[in-house]
């Protein structure tokens, strides 16, 4: 069961109508990074709830487990190129 809500929600956040691709990219490296890190994160809140209902994602609630301010000066590094 675990694994078809899985696939879904990752159905859902592929699909352009919902989540623009530049969304979906962010949340890529989002992802990628936080891999890297050995973070584990998490798409929570609105972001969970507007997707399920087949709303259009304005924002992204994101839970990080570990140092997100290390987390994010990291991305902004990698997206900045420095």
């Amino acid at each position: 069961m675990k694994s078809k809500m899985k696939d879904e929600m990752l159905r859902l956040m592929r699909d352009p109508n919902l989540l623009p691709s530049e969304k979906q990219t962010l949340l890529s490296d989002i992802a990628a990074q936080a891999a890297a890190m050995d973070m584990p994160c998490y798409v929570v809140g609105g972001f969970v709830r507007d997707l399920l209902l087949g709303k259009p994602i304005n924002d992204l609630d994101v839970i990080v487990e570990g140092d997100a301010i290390k987390l994010g000066e990291a991305l902004v590094r990698n997206m900045v190129g420095n």
